[in-house]
């Protein structure tokens, strides 16, 4: 008999390499997770995005992301937005974008424009 109103499938567990981590970034890396680093030295705050496509099309792709921002008085360090942003894509904390670009570079800007310019009201 089939559970209401469909069946659960299993979800795969990923095979790591490592069996141990010292950091969370390590452990992200492993799993395919990207970083973008959002900083001017000009203007106010920053914030670190960790990514990874989670489907990759001919038309679109969809990206996991999770970020970490730096309060505008304080001082941007891309190694704590690293460890942050790493953490909270490991527990869950992502958001899921559907992106059209082709290249590194068009996701890059358009990542860009959604995390550091529209929150920092720069556009």
């Amino acid at each position: 008999m089939k559970p209401w109103p469909f069946p659960t499938t299993p979800k795969p567990e990923m095979q790591l390499k490592p069996t141990h981590y010292t950091t969370p970034q390590q452990r992200a890396h492993d799993l395919g997770v990207r970083f973008v680093h959002m900083h001017r030295e000009s203007l106010p705050g920053g914030c670190t995005v960790a990514y990874r496509p989670t489907t990759d099309t001919k038309n679109c792709k969809v990206l996991e992301i999770a970020v970490a921002y730096t309060h505008p008085s304080d001082t941007y360090c891309k190694k704590a937005g690293i460890a942050i942003a790493a953490q909270r894509w490991l527990d869950g904390e992502v958001v899921m974008m559907p992106l059209r670009g082709k290249t590194v570079h068009e996701t890059t800007h358009k990542l860009w424009m959604t995390f550091y310019y529209v929150p920092y009201g720069l556009i």
